[in-house]
């Protein structure tokens, strides 16, 4: 089977680490991907690396039209709502089914309206949550798409191997002796950045032994001044001392591997690539309910978690995670990191290759059926 990748992005985002896995796990599935992507970026060093075929297009649906017309393909997998803007008609005029790869929880954005009336084969939506309200939309117009739960997947038993780098990592960032709490995200509101130097700032008031990590550029282009925004929240806090920005980083596991604690604290969140790696890496996690830390962390048995925009309840759970840490020898001895580890197993990228691949050969003979597929934001 042969299939076209599609993104209009190629920004270090979890939506686009998630294709290029996928990408890198198709193979061994019977699925020979090749992409085409919106702009040049990481995503398209990503695909190189793994050896798919990428192309960059400026044009993406006549550049999608002339691929189609000149390779074989099967089916189409577009990331977002702008993907599928992007991919489902040049798909359809071609007779090719065209997927659509959910991010988000569904809205009603203006600018993505148009997606609504895109013939499409399958959605497939990145958390049970996700795949509920895409549903519940469909039910209301009566539009008939099926949803399908496919979550992003990533390379476990490499991400489990570079817990050894964890000694040398908390050495270079000279963090050897400090209880370091942290979030990896690109810098957003939606992320929690805020929340989390909030929560600092309560904690702080309890152990000012603790230090606290930020790591995450705005690496969208439309964020504002986000960067300086924070920092001059901690300074007005006087936190300068225990809040540590990073920045960007290109690889974020020796961060991730050198953290006591990972914090998610998103508003909402569709899925959480960073929480799904440091549960796969071994480093407890506390993250707010979204529906995508829901489903990772199995409603709290593999974590700690607390409501959404609730930074007083945030610096509990962070604590009640430190005290647990400081109970015991090693993080492992934790139950509810055992039960992360196990359930990260689920979200292997060879588990998540093999169900896009039986997935889009269930769809080689179903036709694109117009009709409502929802929206999402980017």
């Amino acid at each position: 089977m042969d299939i076209l990748l599609v993104d209009t992005l190629s920004v270090p985002g979890g939506a686009e680490r998630s294709l290029a896995h996928l990408a890198a796990a198709l193979p061994a599935a019977g699925v020979r991907p090749r992409a085409i992507v919106g702009e040049p970026g990481p995503l398209v060093r990503w695909f190189e690396a793994s050896g798919c075929p990428v192309e960059i297009a400026d044009d993406l649906p006549d550049t999608i039209g002339r691929s189609l017309a000149t390779h074989r393909t099967d089916a189409v997998v577009s990331v977002g709502a702008r993907g599928h803007l992007a991919a489902g008609p040049p798909a359809d005029e071609a007779g090719v089914p065209a997927v659509w790869w959910m991010e988000l929880l569904p809205n009603d954005r203006p600018a993505e309206l148009t997606v609504r009336s895109l013939p499409t084969a399958a959605i497939m939506a990145p958390s049970p949550d996700v795949a509920a309200a895409q549903r519940a939309l469909l039910a209301e117009v009566e539009a008939e798409v099926d949803v399908h739960v496919v979550s992003p997947g990533i390379p476990t038993d490499a991400l489990i191997a570079r817990r050894s780098e964890r000694d040398a990592a908390r050495a270079e960032f000279g963090w050897d002796d400090r209880t370091v709490v942290g979030l990896i995200a690109r810098l957003d509101r939606n992320k929690g950045q805020s929340s989390l130097i909030d929560a600092a700032s309560r904690l702080l008031d309890r152990d000012d032994t603790l230090h606290f990590v930020i790591a995450g550029g705005a690496v969208l282009g439309w964020e504002g001044p986000i960067a300086e925004q924070l920092a001059m929240l901690v300074d007005r806090r006087g936190l300068g001392d225990h809040v540590e920005f990073l920045g960007h980083l290109e690889d974020t596991v020796p961060v991730q591997v050198a953290l006591d604690v990972a914090v998610n604290a998103s508003v909402h969140e569709s899925f959480g690539l960073s929480v799904l790696e440091s549960m796969t890496i071994g480093t407890p996690v506390v993250a707010t309910r979204t529906a995508g830390s829901r489903y990772l962390l199995d409603d709290g048995n593999a974590g700690w978690m607390c409501e959404t925009l609730d930074n007083v309840a945030l610096a509990d759970t962070i604590g009640e995670a430190i005290r647990a840490l400081r109970e015991v020898d090693a993080p492992d001895q934790l139950v509810r990191v055992q039960a992360a580890r196990r359930r990260a197993r689920e979200f292997d990228a060879g588990l998540t290759g093999r169900r896009v691949a039986t997935l889009l050969h269930g769809l080689v003979d179903t036709p694109a059926r117009p009709g409502y597929v929802g929206t999402t934001g980017r």
